[in-house]
């Protein structure tokens, strides 16, 4: 039976009952799969109804991806600490993410995303505290291009371009996001709520990619954190398009968020009026600050336009922004 407390309409997949349970276990112990692949190829293409992916702990070497034809897909680990699925593919944006997803209606929750490209030599030198901006090449934890995808409790972590948060509506609760270099990027229209950014060396955090005034993403950072190792060693954004747009609300900005802030980068052109943009840390913890550039943002759409109603899977209540109430706009 239904729970009374949630929300069945919010998502398009037959309300909020599970529909099957597949197991994946690497070490094979009474699992239906070894690999997350596996589970994801078992599943039919134009599925209607929720399928839950429970993947047990450990960690899983493999690249994943969800095609756009499997909707209605639910990945549950037992952990973001213990449960991750790793690789490091380096070559390019569009090939080298680990886990990507181009389905509507998706859900993942207390798991690990990594790329693992270049994070042992980054940690070497921080603990023989040798300063170090990183490799520059796409190490690229998610791409997530589908409508309607959330995720809880979920970690990513890379070094540049960590989450490419491509498309889409998403929303994103509890989650930690690492990196330096442009670690979330992308046109998506994404709310993040109560999520840690951990910076690891000299970058920019955000590479918001909005290119027309009439298009309706951007990114919201409502609570959570930003965290690091070093001082000023990150912006909060650079403008990767004409009219990129982020809103960090209520977010406590550790000293590791450089003083100016953000920067223009190949938007320099663009900017209309650089008063609106500028802003000054007043301190290393602020909770209720907002920090808007390349457009004014108003503070009305993080608390109204991305108010929360409650999603159900079996005994979870999972809550899930209004914004994914209809079609994708």
């Amino acid at each position: 039976m239904n729970n009374p407390n949630c929300y069945n309409s919010i998502m398009d997949c037959g309300g909020s009952q599970i529909s099957s349970t597949i197991t994946v276990d690497k070490s094979n112990k009474s699992s239906d799969f070894t690999s997350l692949q596996a589970a994801i190829d078992s599943i039919s293409p134009n599925n209607t109804k929720w399928v839950k992916i429970q993947i047990n702990a450990g960690t899983y070497k493999e690249k994943v991806k969800i095609p756009v034809n499997k909707p209605c897909i639910f990945i549950q680990g037992r952990g973001k600490d213990v449960t991750t699925i790793t690789f490091d593919d380096h070559v390019a944006p569009n090939s080298s993410s680990t886990f990507t997803s181009f389905s509507d209606n998706f859900v993942a929750s207390d798991i690990t995303f990594q790329n693992s490209y270049g994070l042992q030599i980054l940690e070497d030198l921080r603990n023989h505290k040798i300063s170090f901006d990183g490799i520059r090449a796409p190490t690229l934890a998610a791409r997530i291009s589908g409508d309607k995808s959330a995720f809880f409790n979920c970690g990513f972590v890379g070094f540049q371009d960590t989450l490419w948060d491509e498309l889409g509506r998403h929303y994103f609760q509890g989650c930690m996001i690492e990196g330096a270099v442009d670690f979330i990027f992308g046109d998506g229209q994404s709310y993040y709520r109560d999520c840690v950014l951990n910076v690891t060396a000299l970058g920019s955090i955000t590479a918001q990619a909005r290119k027309l005034d009439s298009e309706p993403t951007g990114f919201v950072f409502a609570g959570g954190s930003v965290i690091g190792s070093g001082t000023s060693n990150s912006l909060l954004g650079r403008g990767y398009r004409p009219c990129s747009r982020v809103i960090f609300y209520k977010t406590n900005l550790g000293s590791v968020v450089r003083p100016a802030g953000w920067d223009a980068w190949t938007s320099k052109d663009d900017v209309y009026d650089p008063s609106i943009h500028s802003f000054t840390i007043i301190s290393s913890l602020i909770y209720t600050y907002i920090i808007v550039f390349m457009h004014l943002y108003y503070s009305v759409y993080a608390g109204v336009a991305f108010s929360t109603l409650r999603f159900c899977v079996q005994d979870q209540v999972l809550e899930l922004p209004n914004m994914f109430l209809g079609k994708r706009i």
